[in-house]
């Protein structure tokens, strides 16, 4: 069994006091990360380039914009902007050269608010190829020309009277929103959406003992 004199260890209680001392007054004002993962400054990229489509489809283009045949735009990048205080600032667009594009835009800081504002554009092709003999397509009233309404189908002048037809929408959409993080269990939101459809849409329709169907416009606001 060994024994330590109280003076031993009040020598050794005394190192580990000075040694506490030295690391409390150490300056770490001037150390470096080399390796921490958060960037700070601005960077950004850009996509420039063409893209092409060999034939034309309304069906294909159903929520890809990539209906016409030939060529076509690409373009997009994004920007970030990251500061030391925990500010942040973002900003993105793609798809530029089609009816796909979308911008979206945030800016806050970390672990206390944020905003943001986004745009997008959606295409609906319902269908490929569509005739209609209906003229004042996308308006509140049709007209048929002369010779219309004849006794049966085949003694009307569709031959010469159908004329291409694009039944399909687009629906557009604006995005705000804000969120404030009030303390470590609580956080506040607010989100806006504007929806806007327009374009046309089949719809049935009759006269009496005769049906058709019809070209409606789209105009909805949501």
């Amino acid at each position: 069994m060994r024994t330590y004199s109280p003076l031993f260890l009040l020598s050794a209680l005394g190192v580990l006091s000075a040694a506490s001392t030295l690391a409390t007054a150490a300056d770490t004002s001037q150390w470096k990360c080399e390796s921490c993962p958060f960037p700070t400054g601005i960077t950004g990229s850009v996509a420039v380039g063409l893209g092409a489509v060999s034939d034309a489809s309304s069906k294909f283009g159903d929520f890809t914009g990539l209906q016409r045949n030939g060529g076509h735009l690409i373009l997009g990048g994004d920007i970030s902007r990251r500061g030391d205080d925990g500010t942040y600032a973002d900003a993105a667009a793609a798809d530029l050269g089609l009816d796909t594009r979308t911008l979206s835009a945030r800016t806050g800081r970390e672990g206390l608010y944020a905003l943001s504002l986004g745009y997008s554009e959606i295409p609906r092709h319902l269908t490929d190829g569509a005739m209609t003999p209906f003229g004042g397509i996308g308006s509140a009233n049709l007209s048929l020309p002369a010779g219309f309404a004849a006794g049966t189908t085949g003694a009307m002048p569709l031959a010469a009277t159908l004329h291409p037809v694009e039944l399909g929408f687009k629906r557009s959409r604006l995005e705000a929103g804000a969120t404030w993080i009030a303390g470590a269990n609580w956080s506040y939101k607010l989100s806006l959406q504007h929806d806007v459809r327009e374009g046309t849409r089949p719809v049935y329709g009759s006269f009496y003992a005769v049906s058709t169907q019809l070209a409606a416009p789209v105009d909805q606001v949501t």
